[in-house]
This record gives structure tokens, sequence and C-alpha cells, in this order.
């Protein structure tokens, strides 16, 4: 009977996962849902409402997420209260946190899981790892370091390959990020040099997937058609991602890079995602 309460419990935490780090976690309510507030009541958003909650429910229905907001309105912290929801949740769960650098992973995500850990109470925390059920390595949080430069890409592709799971949950922090698949590049957006539309052809990349084009543009092609180039700075050949809505989002990132949305500005973005569906920045999707 013990145990299909708990079955039971976890299922719903499943489906309420702001429920779940209230209870776990001892978070407050309103920290989650803003509208709680009274200072909140008639609040005129500037953007979407109520985003660490609608953020919550979205991972619940196993959806792609974009967050963006202020710096120090705890995305990262949040994100790492969905780590662990994710992790006891779903058993045999495999969660990937992705940046080009460990320093980055140590010193955000990974610094709110070490900062929770102790009331979550549960498995082995390592340096990015954590385990729930030690020394296996099969129901776990990693850190992923990720880099983002060409001789860099291949090196990503072959740790990556091999991790995957039945429940995955992969996230990524404060940088603008494409991928194919597992797969994911992530960089800063002040590194972004510029943003043009264009036209991927099988003529160049002979097929799909991480494609190396015979113009040295590396493509993460899900079809040929409209897609995007990007120029990185320190990143030697030009990155080109098929998607959907190519002028829109040049004039999106080209705005970033001509100073227009800037960091002077406090905003930031996280990313996190679990399960399929559609991502506004993933390969083919945008």
């Amino acid at each position: 009977m013990q145990l299909l309460h708990e079955l039971g419990k976890r299922e719903r935490y499943r489906q309420d996962p702001e429920t779940w780090v209230v209870d776990r976690l001892g978070v407050p309510r309103e920290m989650i849902d803003w509208e709680l507030r009274p200072e909140y009541k008639g609040h005129a958003w500037d953007g979407t409402p109520n985003p660490i909650k609608l953020m919550f429910q979205s991972l619940a229905e196993h959806k792609w997420v974009a967050v963006e907001g202020a710096t120090g309105t705890s995305k990262t912290y949040f994100a790492a209260c969905a780590l662990l929801w994710f992790l006891e949740c779903f058993e045999g769960a495999l969660i990937v946190t992705s940046a080009p650098k460990g320093d980055q992973l140590k010193l955000n995500i990974w610094k709110n899981v070490g900062e929770l850990y102790g009331r979550f109470g549960r498995g082995e925390l390592t340096t990015l790892k954590l385990r729930m059920d030690p020394p296996n390595d099969n129901w776990a949080a990693v850190g992923f370091v990720a880099g983002v430069k060409t001789e860099e890409v291949g090196m990503s592709a072959r740790r990556a390959q091999g991790i995957h799971a039945e429940h995955m949950f992969i996230i990524t922090e404060d940088k603008l990020a494409f991928g194919f698949g597992f797969i994911k590049k992530t960089f800063d957006l002040s590194d972004l040099v510029s943003c043009e539309p264009y036209t991927l052809t099988f003529g160049n990349y002979y097929g799909y997937g991480i494609r190396f084009g015979r113009d040295g543009t590396i493509a993460y092609n899900t079809r040929n058609g409209p897609g995007i180039k990007l120029v990185i700075n320190g990143v030697t050949k030009p990155y080109v991602i098929s998607v959907k809505n190519s002028g829109y989002i040049c004039k999106l990132l080209n705005e970033v890079i001509d100073g227009k949305v800037s960091d002077a500005t406090g905003k930031d973005e996280a990313e996190a995602g679990a399960g399929p569906g559609d991502s506004p920045v993933q390969s083919g999707d945008a």
C-alpha cells in the first residue's frame, strides 16, 4: 500500500513540478507564481505573464522552453529546481546541463544545485554530477562541456555518442543555443558577429544532420531550404542552421549585435527542454 501511495504521488508530481518544488524544496509558492504577490495584482506584463510558473507547466507537458528575463529573476535557480524535480520524478532519467566551459557550469546552475542539495537529500553529489544510484550513472544529472570552436565540434559529438535515456532533460543557460538532436551548441551573444539568411542545398551538404559544407560552413541541417548563417567570434567556420523564419530570426539577432538589445537592458536568457516538442531555437523548428 505504501508503495502504491508513493507511486501515485510521483505521478502527480510529474504533472505538477511547481508543487513538487514547493513541497520538496520548501520554496514559497509566490516565488514561482508571481500573481500571488499583492504587488502583481493588475500588473501590466511586458512579456509572457507569470514566466516561471509557465516554465514549469510547459516542462510538465514535455515542451522545449526558453525563458527570458532581467538579471536577478532567479532563472538559473529555478532551472536547478527543475533539474532536481525531473531527476526524482522520472526513475532512470538522465539530465544534461550544457555550457561551452566547465567553469560556467560550476558557477551557475551547479552552484544552485549544491545549495539545494541539502533540502533534496538524495543521491550522491560530486563535481558536475548527481547520481541517484551511486556509483552507477544510469540515473543521474551531469554537466557536459560542449565547445563551439571548429576543432571542438567533432570531439563534442564523439563524447555525446551513447548519451541517451528514456527520460532526458537538457538545460542550457545564458546563451544562444542551437542543435541537432541531442547535440547542442551554445555561445555568448557577445561573440555573435553576424546573422544572415542562407539557403541550404543538397549539393553543398550531401545530406542532413551535422554536415560540413563545400563552402566551408558547418550545418545543423534538418532539411534543405531556408536557414541562417552565423559568424561567431573565435570560430573559424560559420554555422548554418535550417530554420523557417530566417528573416525574422536574423532581425532579432542583428539587433543584439547592433546594440539595440544589449546587456545594458538587463536581459539574459536561459533555455530548458524536456522530452519531444518544439523549441524556438532548435534546428528546424524556429
